[in-house]
């Protein structure tokens, strides 16, 4: 076996099933936000106009061995990640090492969304469950959406909101 896929067999291999693992518990809504779930749902709503429109959560189809917290799927070349970032993506709550590895592994989703045509928001929330900050930030989103859908271009890249 070559030596590079035996690296990737034995030391990657793992990391991914661990992290399709707990994908799996997030997709029974042990590990998802508050915040970020009823953002969904306030998308869906929102969006319903948009038949042409697909939002889905916790999306494991686009990245292999990541999850995308909320995408917005259209037929026009370009689509949309949304990654709702607590605390800990800017706090060393759990230590500087998970920190850091917390930043170097988001860092990586971009560079994969942005080589697949994904617009990526990321959202920052520090805070609880908060109804209506959500909504604001869904309103945000959607201004996002709809102005990209009226310009019928994409410029792929982040976007913090």
């Amino acid at each position: 076996m070559d030596e590079r896929l035996k690296y990737i067999f034995e030391t990657v291999q793992p990391i991914i099933d661990a992290k399709k693992k707990f994908i799996m518990k997030k997709r029974q809504g042990k590990f998802t936000s508050k915040n970020e779930s009823y953002c969904c749902v306030r998308l869906r709503n929102k969006l319903s106009g948009y038949s042409e429109l697909v939002v889905k959560e916790n999306d494991i189809d686009i990245l292999p061995g990541w999850e995308v917290d909320i995408t917005v799927n259209t037929p026009y070349g370009w689509n949309v990640a949304i990654e709702w970032d607590g605390a800990y993506h800017r706090k060393p709550i759990y230590g500087q090492a998970k920190l850091n590895m917390r930043k170097a592994q988001d860092e990586y989703k971009n560079k994969m969304l942005y080589s697949k045509k994904y617009v990526l928001i990321r959202v920052r929330d520090d805070g609880s469950f908060n109804p209506e900050f959500v909504d604001r930030k869904v309103d945000e989103i959607c201004k996002i959406i709809k102005d990209l859908l009226e310009a019928d271009l994409c410029a792929y890249g982040k976007i913090d909101i």
